[in-house]
């Protein structure tokens, strides 16, 4: 065991021992590289010849690189030229394009000038069309109207006769009553009495039917004026806007004894009207119904929305000096139709201008019509709410 240990032990000395001797030589060569290279001349030599060496490479790699950059200028040179042609037929070619591109947008902008004139042309036609329809279906409803109208005149006419009628049947009903009591009397000859009854009924009947024939319709013909002395009262017009029915409106004008010649009415009223200067503007006095109306009106027809417009412009500007005008319902428009044509063409005063012809009311006979006057034919009209009218703006006098 012990010869084991001293084994062990010098080998690990030897160990050591080898250890030490690598270190020195390690230690002996690291002195000799820190030495200055030209205490080296070895050394020295080697490294010009290094250096020589390395010069030389670099010198032939600049070389050959500098002759593949040369190279590669060229080829990149010439590709760019390449790229340029392209690039120059491309452009070429999107010249050709827009070229076409502009002609074909001519010949769309020519296209569509062409279906824009084509657009305004089938407009036209159709406004002219429209036009035409709605003075057809105007004539045909005007026709209607004034159809409508006469049967509410024959009407009358028939509730009068029916009238008429019952009175006579109450006058033969008193005559019976008679011959009745003639008869309860004694010594009375009973055939005389009725001989007589009926030859006095048959003659009232003779008469009444002649009264017929000769005036089955009597028109009411103008009632001459009052004299200058007479004082006629003003007849109250109602001024608020409504919606009135044809047959309401025709009442209206037998009760008022209004005029409308178209229709054959002669009511026999009489406007009493004087023309007069207000505040720098020409108005007409009616004395006939207390109202002031502007002796013109609009320049221009407008709609019944325009005609409003309108009236509220003349009382902001305070037209005649005063703020209260309004549009005319249609029985103040109509006491101001005269039975004869007094304004050139139109049944009106002249102390009016003729420049309005048809005039628009603030009355309605549906939501969707007004009533209107056409004093050139002295006629009532119903158009629609866009029909073009004059306007001529009334207000109480007062």
């Amino acid at each position: 065991m012990a010869d084991h240990d001293a084994q062990y032990q010098k080998a690990e000395l030897d160990k050591i021992q080898a250890e030490r001797v690598k270190l020195e030589l390690e230690a002996e060569e690291v002195k000799e590289r820190l030495k200055p290279f030209w205490r080296r001349p070895r050394i020295l030599l080697q490294t010009l010849v290094g250096g020589i060496a390395v010069a030389a490479l670099l010198a032939g790699w600049g070389i050959d690189y500098a002759a593949d950059v040369i190279e590669m200028a060229k080829s990149r040179s010439e590709q760019l030229a390449l790229e340029k042609n392209k690039l120059e037929d491309k452009k070429n070619k999107l010249e050709e394009e827009k070229n076409k591109l502009e002609e074909e947008k001519n010949k769309l902008e020519e296209k569509k000038n062409k279906l824009e004139e084509e657009k305004k042309a089938q407009t036209e036609q159709i406004a002219d069309l429209t036009a035409g329809l709605t003075k057809a279906t105007e004539s045909a409803r005007q026709d209607l109207e004034a159809r409508r109208a006469k049967a509410d005149i024959r009407l009358a006419e028939s509730d009068a006769q029916e009238a008429r009628f019952r009175k006579q049947i109450i006058k033969w009903k008193a005559k019976i009553a008679e011959i009745q009591q003639e008869l309860d009397k004694p010594g009375t000859s009973q055939a005389e009495i009725v001989a007589q009854a009926l030859n006095d009924l048959f003659k009232q009947l003779e008469l009444d039917a002649e009264r017929q024939v000769e005036e089955p319709a009597p028109e009411p013909k103008p009632e001459p004026a009052p004299p200058p002395s007479a004082e006629v009262p003003a007849l109250t017009l109602r001024s608020r806007p409504g919606i009135y029915s044809n047959g309401e409106v025709f009442r209206m004008i037998r009760e008022r004894r209004f005029n409308l010649p178209a229709e054959k009415i002669f009511g026999g009223f009489q406007p009493r009207q004087e023309r007069r200067q207000q505040d720098g503007k020409d108005v007409v006095v009616d004395a006939s119904t207390g109202l002031m109306w502007q002796r013109g009106g609009s320049d221009r027809t407008m709609t019944l929305d325009e005609a409003n417009t309108y009236v509220d412009d003349l009382n902001r500007d305070r037209f005649a000096g005063v703020s209260d005008w309004r549009l005319p319902t249609v029985e103040e428009l109509l006491s101001l139709v005269e039975p004869d044509r007094k304004n050139g063409i139109l049944y009106i005063s002249s102390a009016f201008s003729d420049q309005q012809r048809w005039i628009i009311t603030s009355d309605k006979e549906s939501v969707n019509r007004a009533w209107g006057v056409v004093f050139y034919e002295g006629k009532l009209y119903l158009p629609s709410l866009n029909f073009p009218y004059w306007v001529r703006a009334v207000r109480t006098n007062g």
